[in-house]
């Protein structure tokens, strides 16, 4: 594993399309949006970006399978989760 190629050389290499190492970066980047969110209490927020993050891992899935694309989908989808959650906790306390 020390000489493994990174994302971007494999890109550079044409091993990797542009596409799919955008779908990378933006998947991350979604997941670090949706916890911000959810730290300020915007549980709607939260589950968006989760939820779109989770599709740019899966979308990273269907040509490359690193393994933090299959952590990146199973944390986007428990953050849709946590975020739907808190929305419907939100919404019972308003009830009452």
């Amino acid at each position: 594993m020390d000489n493994a190629p990174s994302a971007v050389e494999m890109t550079r290499n044409g091993d990797l399309r542009p596409i799919s190492l955008l779908a990378f970066v933006l998947s991350g980047a979604l997941m670090l949006i949706g916890a911000a969110m959810l730290l300020w209490r915007k549980p709607l927020s939260a589950s968006i970006a989760y939820a779109i993050s989770s599709l740019f891992a899966a979308l990273v899935m269907v040509e490359w399978r690193p393994p933090l694309a299959f952590t990146g989908l199973g944390i986007g989808l428990i953050g849709v989760l946590v975020g739907v959650h808190m929305r419907l906790q939100v919404r019972a306390a308003r009830a009452d």
